[in-house]
């Protein structure tokens, strides 16, 4: 801080002297900090695609996502312990369908319905109590945590008055 005042010195980035911590230093060892792990995620998906119209006022959009989620976490926990390491892997079909009624060409109505998922943070699925935040209790990981699947909906009033002018409820 500046001597003899309130207010914080600020140093900028040049003139800012970095120290590393070692590696074995930031979080202890291996030996005796389970948060210390290595996790791999990998994401593959494909989607497809329709959309017809019934009339002028009526049209309809629908699709399917298929995702295949693998993951995989090696965590530093003593190899007799339950969720040491885990390979999980899933696959989700996540459809979506959107119907519109145009009341003229500035105004329509849309509703939606499309299912997603919520993954887990990779520490919330490794066994190690957390003790590290401000707060009054401690966090431990769940291995067997799943992914959420959520269905989303939505109604929605659209005015287009002009141009780029745009109203949505």
């Amino acid at each position: 801080t500046d001597p003899g005042s309130n207010y914080e010195k600020f140093i900028s980035i040049p003139d800012s002297k970095f120290t590393f911590i070692p590696a074995n230093a930031a979080l202890g060892n291996a030996n005796g900090n389970a948060g210390i792990y290595h996790f791999n995620e990998n994401v593959g998906a494909g989607y497809g695609q329709f959309r017809y119209a019934f009339s002028k006022k009526w049209e309809v959009v629908g699709g399917l996502r298929v995702e295949h989620t693998g993951q995989d976490y090696t965590s530093s926990l003593p190899a007799n312990v339950e969720g040491k390491s885990a390979s999980i892997n899933y696959i989700d079909y996540l459809p979506s369908l959107q119907a519109k009624y145009s009341f003229d060409e500035k105004k329509a109505l849309r509703f939606a319905w499309f299912k997603s998922i919520c993954r887990p943070a990779y520490a919330d699925m490794i066994l190690f109590e957390d003790n590290s935040s401000n707060e009054s209790y401690t966090t431990t990981g769940d291995p067997y945590l799943q992914h959420t699947r959520i269905d989303n909906f939505d109604l929605r009033y659209e005015i287009f008055p002009k141009g780029l002018d745009e109203l949505m409820v």
